[in-house]
């Protein structure tokens, strides 16, 4: 069955590992942007160091089950896919520079629609300067 669609498994294999790495380097960019200045390095090292704990258990995965590493594998990233939405948007945000700037990044409300436009200004009359420069 494998040597039948073998190029379309390792097709598959590289989109999944070129999707893996592109919310990799997002996810990197967007911890950033949710730390106050002064507690940025210190909380990327806090989120690589878990991230870098899922490295060392992945290679004991082959010691489960078939059905329960697709269950966990499932489970996590479901999970983290849903989790993501709690997190605040931060597109057009200026990068929290204190904790009560960060604090108020994480209250704002959600970025759903556009704020609704200005109403016009009443018309003024446009005056005309003559001189001897037009």
């Amino acid at each position: 069955m494998v040597s039948e669609h073998g190029g379309a498994s390792l097709g598959l294999f590289f989109v999944g590992k070129l999707a893996i790495t592109f919310a990799f380097n997002s996810l990197y960019v967007y911890t950033a942007e949710l730390y106050p200045t002064h507690a940025r390095s210190s909380a990327l090292a806090a989120c690589s160091l878990v991230g870098r704990l899922g490295s060392v258990l992945a290679p004991q995965t082959p010691l489960l089950n078939m059905y329960v590493q697709a269950l966990l594998y499932g489970v996590c990233s479901g999970s983290a896919a849903l989790l993501v939405l709690l997190m605040p948007e931060t597109r057009h945000a200026r990068l929290p520079q204190r904790v009560a700037d960060a604090e108020r990044l994480s209250s704002a409300p959600p970025m759903s629609a556009p704020a609704p436009a200005p109403a016009p200004a009443p018309a003024v009359p446009s005056v005309r300067h003559l001189s001897a420069d037009t």
